[in-house]
């Protein structure tokens, strides 16, 4: 499962978007081809599912009435397993201390009002362009690079981040200075330290800190 997100800054439709939708509706678009890919709107914010064939479980995406809720990964509910991502959501806004495994979950519901759920530590990657009227999010680094539309008539190497290359050779295995970095300059990885909420469509954002359960590796993280 991977997904793309365009969400406009003020909540509405009127501005161009940032994005090539032929690409987008291309199961092949992705790094690793998808089987089939599927569209929804939700007030003005757009997303793109792609399904693989995975053997790994997963939760069920559910799209009704009362809103958008997609993921990739696997959330486990306490006394319930593995279970749809619209009651994975709705438990990690009222009791997420009853939800397990690795996951990265967005919730918009019918009222624009929703949020994107990781764990602290996650292999499910998120990453984030920020244009001038929209943010584009997707689980696949490659799809974000190529539906942008700011690459348009432009070279490849307009693009990379020489800082991030340099980085990622003379320090591959040490403590990165800047871990959100992507080898695109215009493209950041999402630090699962970041929340994002929506408020009537409108995407808020905020730093926070996580409480680590043993002292030990805190200290050793620090």
């Amino acid at each position: 499962m991977a997904f793309l997100i365009v969400v406009p800054h003020d909540g509405s439709e009127s501005h161009k978007s940032p994005v090539f939708e032929s690409i987008l509706d291309s199961p092949d678009s992705l790094t690793y081809p998808a089987k089939s890919c599927r569209q929804y709107s939700n007030g003005g914010v757009r997303i793109w599912t792609y399904d693989r064939n995975s053997m790994v479980p997963e939760n069920e995406n559910i799209v009704d009435s009362e809103g958008v809720y997609i993921g990739v990964g696997c959330a486990i509910l306490q006394n319930e397993g593995v279970v749809d991502v619209k009651s994975v959501f709705n438990a990690k806004e009222t009791h997420p201390e009853a939800v397990q495994g690795d996951y990265l979950i967005l919730g918009l519901d019918s009222n624009g009002n929703g949020g994107i759920y990781s764990t602290t530590m996650t292999f499910c990657p998120l990453f984030h362009h920020k244009a001038e009227n929209h943010d584009v999010f997707s689980t696949d680094l490659g799809l974000l690079h190529r539906c942008l539309r700011s690459r348009f008539g432009k070279k490849m190497g307009d693009f990379f981040d020489s800082n991030y290359i340099f980085e990622s050779v003379e320090n591959e295995w040490g403590t990165r200075e800047f871990p959100e970095r992507t080898m695109f300059s215009d493209i950041q990885r999402v630090l699962t330290t970041t929340q994002y909420k929506f408020e009537n469509f409108i995407l808020l954002s905020k730093s926070v800190q996580y409480e680590l359960f043993r002292p030990e590796l805190e200290q050793l993280y620090v």
